[in-house]
C-alpha cells in the first residue's frame, strides 16, 4: 500500500511493506508471501501483481490469499474512490451476495476488487478455489 494512503484505511489494522519489514523495492512474491502470512487484503496499483497472486496460490503448498484491491494510478484519485466505498456512492458486488459486499468478505473470501476511476469496481475471485456453502 502507498504510505500515503494509510490514513485512509483503519488505523489498527493498517500496515505498510516497510513497516513490516520488508524493503522500499521489494520483490513482489516478497509482498504476496507478506500478505499471506499477516492475513491481510493486498492493495496495489500494480496490475501485473494479478497473474503473480494467482501463480502463487496454484503452487501446490500454497494457501488462499486474504483478498486484493486493485487502484488506479493517483493518490487523490484513489482516496475518492476509497471515500466512495465507505459511503456507499460506489459499491462492491459479487454474483454470490445479494448485497454490496464488505472489507470482511472480500477478506474472507479471497476477492479481487479492482476499482476504477468512474463506477462501481470489479470484483471476482482472485484463486480457483471451490465456494464453501
Amino acid at each position: 500500500m502507498v504510505v500515503g494512503l494509510k490514513p485512509d484505511f483503519r488505523e489498527s489494522v493498517t500496515e505498510t511493506t516497510l513497516e513490516c519489514g520488508l524493503k522500499p523495492h521489494a520483490d513482489d512474491v516478497e509482498v504476496i508471501d507478506l500478505a499471506l502470512r499477516r492475513h491481510a487484503i493486498l492493495v496495489t496499483v500494480d496490475v501485473k501483481i494479478i497473474q503473480k497472486c494467482k501463480d502463487y496460490q496454484d503452487r501446490s503448498s500454497r494457501e488462499c490469499l486474504y483478498g486484493l484491491l486493485m487502484l488506479p494510478d493517483g493518490i487523490l484519485i484513489q482516496r475518492r474512490i476509497l471515500e466512495e466505498l465507505r459511503t456507499g456512492a460506489k459499491q462492491m458486488r459479487h454474483a454470490r451476495y445479494d448485497r454490496p459486499l464488505t472489507w470482511a468478505d472480500v477478506h474472507d473470501d479471497n476477492l479481487l476488487v479492482k476499482a476504477h476511476k468512474s463506477g462501481d469496481p470489479d470484483v471476482e475471485e482472485l484463486c480457483n478455489c471451490a465456494w464453501d456453502d
